[in-house]
């Protein structure tokens, strides 16, 4: 389950196993407003996240989130990814 790649149409949150730590990286063609993504088991006893834009300049810190109930809400702009640090 550590590698389950979440999709929806152009939506998807999948487990960046690259990186240290328990990090999932999101990303939307078309962009969304308050989804609710439920996580992989692996991921569901953490509490908040750290988020970050991806650019071409690096990653832009964005404001934590809370996850509850092992489900993270995210928006994301049309052509959006954003990193997603688990705490």
């Amino acid at each position: 389950e550590a590698g389950k790649i979440l999709v929806d149409g152009d939506d998807l949150v999948v487990p960046a196993t690259w990186l240290e730590g328990k990090n999932l990286v999101a990303y939307s063609a078309k962009g969304y407003t308050s989804r609710t993504w439920q996580l992989p088991d692996a991921y569901r006893k953490f509490r908040k996240a750290r988020l970050f834009r991806i650019t071409l300049q690096g990653k832009e810190a964005l404001q934590p989130t809370i996850i509850k109930n092992g489900k993270i809400s995210l928006s994301l702009a049309a052509d959006e990814m954003l990193l997603i640090q688990l705490q």
